[in-house]
C-alpha cells in the first residue's frame, strides 16, 4: 500500500493488544491504512506490511531484529531507523538520532518521531502503558507483566499536563494511554 497520507502516523508498540488494536484502527478508519507506519522495537520485525520509519531507545537491537524481519518475509520496504541521541554504544548505526521525551517509553519515542517527520495525526496501536503482557510473536524476554510500564506511565502523565502531548494530534486505541488522550476516530483524522 502506498503512503497517500505522510503528514498521519500509525505507531505500533509491543504490547499483547498490538494486532487487535491495528484491526480495530482499520475498522475504524474503513479502509486498509495509508499513512506511514511507525514501528517500536520488535514488533517491526513481525508486522508484516509497509514500514517506514523503526525506532527505538535500545537501537543496538535493530541489527538482532533487521535479520528477523527478513527471516519473518516481511517486505522489504526502504525504512529509515532512529535512535536515542545519548548513550548509545559505539558503532551503533542509525538514520537518525533524536534526544527523547524523559521517562514516555518507546512507544512515546515513536509519537516523537512522528512529530519529527511531520506528522499532524498519530494513532498509537500496541502502546497501552500497562503492565500486560508483550505481544506473543516477540521473541525478547520479559517477566509476563511489563513492571516498567508503572515508570513510563509517569512520563506519559508528565509529558500530558506540560502538553508535551496532546490529543489534538496524538490518540490511542488501547489501555491508559487511550484515557489520557481518548480514541481515534475517522472525524479526528479527517477532520
Amino acid at each position: 500500500m502506498q503512503v497517500r497520507h505522510p503528514e498521519w502516523a500509525m505507531c505500533l508498540g509491543g504490547a499483547s493488544c498490538v494486532w487487535d488494536d491495528v484491526a480495530a484502527w482499520q475498522a475504524e478508519y474503513g479502509a486498509p491504512w495509508d499513512g506511514i507506519v511507525i514501528a517500536a522495537n520488535d514488533i517491526g520485525a513481525h508486522w508484516p506490511g509497509r514500514l517506514d520509519h523503526w525506532v527505538s531507545l535500545h537501537p543496538y537491537k535493530l541489527a538482532e531484529w533487521r535479520t528477523l524481519r527478513a527471516a519473518n518475509q516481511c517486505p522489504d520496504t526502504p525504512y529509515e531507523t532512529w535512535g536515542q541521541k545519548f548513550l548509545e554504544p559505539d558503532g551503533v548505526a542509525v538514520d537518525h538520532r533524536l534526544m527523547p521525551l524523559p521517562g514516555g517509553s518507546s512507544g512515546m519515542f515513536a509519537a516523537q518521531v512522528a512529530r519529527e517527520v511531520g506528522c499532524t495525526k498519530i494513532v498509537l496501536c500496541g502502546v497501552p502503558i500497562t503492565p500486560t503482557p508483550h505481544f506473543a510473536e516477540s521473541r525478547e524476554t520479559f517477566h509476563k507483566q511489563w513492571l516498567a510500564s508503572v515508570g513510563h506511565w509517569r512520563g506519559w502523565e508528565r509529558a500530558r499536563s506540560h502538553d508535551v502531548i496532546h490529543p489534538d494530534w496524538l490518540r490511542s486505541m488501547s489501555g491508559r494511554t487511550k484515557d489520557l488522550l481518548g480514541a481515534p476516530t475517522r472525524a479526528w483524522l479527517i477532520g
